[in-house]
């Protein structure tokens, strides 16, 4: 059976880690979205409880619904959503609490209609120049905010997002942005949560100093161990995806394997193990030039990965059940990558592990 292995001990070990880095922050939000990040939502939310965070950031209501499940009953735990939550859903968020984001005056003016706008709680996105969401024009943020006061609702942040690239440059533009826009806000300074840095910008707390008005920061990726592995990080990886050999063919010189065989067989004999995972369950299909770990030893993929299985070449000493690391940490599927460095596509490996298919164990 293929699984995910999630090391919850590893996970607030990266928790302590961040909170430390960000101890001047006020509120520090746990960006759990993605089931988890593909850890598993609820694994990863007790972990970080634990750890000591009380604010968790997801990107659709259903999310916020499975975490709200895990923190049930406790009183002091904030939830939020970073992307827009459907009309339809707007009452239960009132009912739940959570957070929702603010992106546009027509969003305003729908909750207005619906008359679900009243005790609503809220955060403003600003468009700081990523042009995804939120407001850029001082007077529609404006005329946002004061419709939002007018009708009742709670307005308890002001968020953007940053580039999260090598240009330090490019991203300073956004922090004056960000000053530029709320500077338009009557009292802007008593709304509590202003929030711009995600785990790139606190990485880089010593290129980018704090600003006076940053009150929150919202580590996703440093959480679960990723970094770049061209710089020593003690964050560590904390998720292994584990399968193993369910069969094993003996294939002469010239034979070929898998789907349109794309492998051909160069020495006497070869020894190719199959292993029961898939793009199915989430490998992707260019993973065909990546290698797994067998008793330690990286064996290369062979062959076309199929929906349930792949091919692998494999020593002579291999065995049916011999345990077979698909994903051993982050520096391995960094191997599958022609950008190691891209930490969106490093996530994405165990992200895209199917979790109706692939079930997520607790060490």
């Amino acid at each position: 059976m293929t699984k995910i292995i999630v090391d919850t001990k590893k996970l607030i070990n990266n928790c302590k880690r961040v909170l430390k880095a960000t101890k001047d922050y006020k509120y520090k939000i746990a960006v759990t979205k993605g089931n988890g990040y593909g850890h598993d939502t609820k694994i990863a939310t007790k972990a970080f409880l634990k750890a000591g965070f009380k604010i968790f950031g997801l990107a659709r209501y259903s999310e916020c619904l499975e975490t709200y499940e895990v923190v049930k009953g406790m009183k002091d735990i904030t939830i939020l959503s970073l992307s827009v939550v459907e009309n339809e859903n707007i009452k239960n968020c009132i009912k739940y609490g959570f957070i929702i984001p603010i992106t546009s005056i027509e969003q305003i003016e729908s909750y207005i209609q619906q008359k679900t706008i009243k005790n609503l709680k809220v955060q403003i996105a600003l468009n700081t120049g990523m042009n995804r969401i939120g407001f850029n024009d001082k007077q529609k943020l404006l005329q946002a905010f004061n419709m939002l006061n007018k009708h009742g609702a709670e307005i308890v942040g002001v968020f953007s997002h940053v580039f999260e690239n090598d240009s330090v440059e490019l991203s300073i533009k956004q922090f004056d942005k960000y000053e530029e826009l709320i500077s338009i806000i009557p009292n802007w300074k008593k709304i509590p949560m202003h929030s711009i840095r995600a785990s790139w910008g606190i990485a880089n707390l010593y290129r980018i100093p704090k600003r006076n008005w940053e009150t929150t920061c919202r580590p996703g990726t440093s959480l679960y161990g990723v970094a770049s592995y061209e710089e020593k990080s003690d964050l560590l990886n904390a998720v292994s995806v584990v399968s193993e050999v369910a069969h094993i063919n003996i294939v002469k010189k010239n034979g070929m394997v898998g789907y349109g065989g794309t492998y051909t067989v160069k020495d006497d004999i070869e020894y190719i193990a199959t292993v029961p995972c898939g793009w199915g369950d989430g490998i992707p299909r260019d993973f065909n030039t990546g290698s797994v770990y067998i008793n330690d030893k990286l064996c290369p993929i062979v062959g076309r990965i199929s929906m349930d299985s792949f091919g692998v070449k494999v020593p002579a000493n291999t065995k049916i059940n011999d345990k077979v690391y698909v994903f051993k940490d982050f520096k391995h599927a960094c191997t599958f990558l022609k950008n190691p460095n891209d930490i969106a596509n490093v996530i994405a490996v165990v992200c895209n592990f199917s979790s109706k298919r692939v079930p997520r164990i607790e060490k």
